[in-house]
């Protein structure tokens, strides 16, 4: 559905781009200086309301021809004047009087002046767009000519319908009642190739929400590191001329997470989709937007500021949808966003499978003749890292042939609480010129507990490189890929990165002096064996640990200088994708920057 918000942020955004080719408008919107302070002013309607600097409100109406204006300024101290304008264009003039000398006129008023500055109007502090703060508690204005007075100026409406009657009380306020999740949020790690927007709204003790998305595509730049290229080619292939990809809304709710506590659930549609998308906010500004059959799309953290409508006109219809929603249809969404949130995370997967793409083409090209060229690795006797279907590291296996049988040892994670890996025994079954399948037994240390269970893998000859299998420990069942750890690198710390913090940025060599390298080590230590070496000015390094660990939220909201201090105090691991090791972090530099 195409909500009322996305209606204004239409208007606004064009009123944004608009407002900057000339200051003339046929309006009382803006900025306009005048000898009493600025005037911060809007229209709405026949209603004029603003602020007279950081000294009062305004409030009044504007007549139909919208030339001449009524109001009362009220000051923070209580005390009141009247004031009455004409305006042309950019300026505007007129008479005021204080709340003891009666209505404003040429004898018994002074004049006020004013000039437009801005047809943007800054930030409002005492006005506010739904409540009108006339000084009704004040008998001296309530009972006197003053409400009367400036009504009439409004007249009746065009068609007649509509007496001008005098102001009143305050009028209820939309925002009452409102959560915390009132706000508006943009999704971090996506600059400097795209940004997202949300604005949602939503009121204690109630499940429905509303919200807005917009995302902006910024072209000539790299798919982030927290994006999925799916997510990323879909995004520049669906964006305006303007770089705008509208997402409209088809439910919002605040539901609880599975691992505990509360989240903004959203469910949304790109222009052109017959599915739905989900991108859900935790408490803790965790976000992740989720694709029905790619799993994540995004993976990283959200930003909290106040809601767009506390800095720009909103129409109370923006309030009123938030109210509104069909509590079955909310159940429906909830079960299939959950559905949607289980799906595995191939963030990393899909950067590595675009890196292949292109390593394929390059290595299609042409080449000399090599007089030694390295045999395709088909083995399966060999190291492995045993990753599940969301590249996390499951444990290590080591696989021998022995005469016509494969023996295997290793280790495998998580089975036991014990905070440490647990042993595992690999027994050789069975194998054909597909497959391999072992009977295993993982230990949990000294406790004596044992559990059973199988691993089936298919043959590197029949399946690729990273042979594709099943994990059977217990009543578990995973699914499973092999994967060999690159030069550098132990089984166990294969696996797939966070999209955070230190993570969510490649880095490149820094501070190597030209045509000079750097040796990258097996352990944190100058004295630790040379695996490898970097050359001046390396890019596109991807990070797999640092020790000291530097804190990923930290690191998330600091600059520039503060991340650089952050890398300098520690040694870190590294890859280029042939080798890993460690350097000192004062080498590396964040890419972003």
């Amino acid at each position: 559905m195409k909500t009322a918000l996305t209606t204004f942020m239409t208007a606004f955004v064009w009123l944004v781009v608009s407002v900057g080719a000339s200051l003339a408008a046929d309006d009382w919107n803006g900025d306009w200086d005048s000898r009493y302070g600025q005037l911060r002013l809007l229209e709405n309607g026949d209603r004029l309301y603003g602020d007279l600097a950081d000294k009062a409100v305004i409030e009044g109406r504007i007549s139909p021809d919208g030339r001449t204006a009524r109001a009362v300024v009220v000051y923070q101290n209580g005390s009141w004047m009247l004031v009455e304008w004409r305006r042309a264009q950019d300026r505007i003039a007129g008479n005021w009087a204080s709340s003891g000398d009666g209505l404003p006129t040429k004898k018994n008023g002074q004049t006020w002046s004013a000039t437009r500055t801005s047809a943007r109007t800054s930030f409002l502090k005492f006005a506010d767009q739904f409540v009108e703060k006339y000084p009704t508690n004040d008998t001296l204005f309530g009972k006197g000519p003053a409400p009367a007075w400036i009504a009439e100026i409004a007249g009746p409406s065009p068609t007649g319908t509509r007496q001008p009657s005098a102001p009143t009380a305050q009028t209820t306020d939309p925002r009452e009642g409102l959560s915390n999740w009132y706000a508006s949020f943009s999704l971090d790690q996506l600059m400097p190739a795209y940004e997202a927007n949300i604005d949602a709204i939503n009121y204690r003790g109630m499940e429905q929400a509303s919200a807005d998305i917009v995302f902006s595509v910024y072209p000539g730049h790299p798919c982030p590191a927290a994006m999925n290229t799916g997510f990323c080619e879909e995004l520049n292939s669906r964006a305006d001329e303007r770089g705008y990809v509208r997402a409209e809304t088809t439910s919002a709710r605040i539901g609880p997470l599975p691992e505990g506590g509360e989240a903004l659930w959203i469910s949304f549609r790109l222009q052109g989709d017959t599915f739905d998308r989900l991108l859900v906010i935790s408490g803790r500004n965790r976000a992740s937007i989720h694709h029905p059959t790619r799993g994540y799309d995004y993976e990283g953290t959200a930003s909290r500021r106040n809601h767009v409508c506390e800095m720009a006109q909103c129409m109370r219809d923006v309030f009123d949808e938030a109210r509104e929603g069909n509590h079955n249809a909310l159940m429906r969404t909830a079960g299939y966003q959950m559905v949607l949130y289980d799906l595995p995370n191939r963030i990393a997967a899909s950067h590595r499978k675009m890196q292949q793409q292109t390593n394929r083409q390059t290595e299609s090209r042409p080449k000399p003749a090599q007089r030694h060229q390295e045999k395709p690795r088909t083995q399966i006797a060999d190291a492995w890292a045993i990753l599940d279907e969301t590249s996390e590291n499951l444990g290590s296996i080591s696989i021998r042939q022995e005469g016509n049988r494969f023996a295997a040892s290793g280790e495998l994670n998580g089975f036991y609480d014990t905070g440490r890996p647990h042993t595992a025994q690999f027994f050789g079954r069975h194998s054909t010129g597909e497959a391999v399948a072992f009977d295993l037994t993982v230990h949990a240390g000294s406790s004596g507990k044992e559990k059973t269970g199988s691993l089936i893998v298919e043959l590197p000859s029949y399946r690729g490189d990273n042979p594709r299998g099943t994990l059977i420990v217990g009543e578990e069942i995973f699914l499973v890929t092999l994967v060999r750890p690159i030069q550098g690198m132990d089984a166990d710390e294969v696996g797939d990165t966070p999209a955070i913090g230190i993570y969510s940025v490649d880095y490149m060599l820094t501070n190597v002096p030209a045509g000079k390298t750097l040796k990258v080590r097996k352990e944190p230590g100058r004295s630790t064996a040379v695996v490898g070496e970097l050359s001046a000015g390396t890019a596109g390094l991807q990070m797999m640990k640092c020790e000291p660990e530097i804190e990923s939220w930290q690191f998330e909201q600091a600059n520039s200088a503060a991340r650089q201090a952050m890398l300098s105090a520690s040694w870190c691991q590294v890859s280029n994708g042939r080798f890993a090791g460690w350097l000192p972090g004062r080498y590396l530099k964040p890419m972003d920057y």
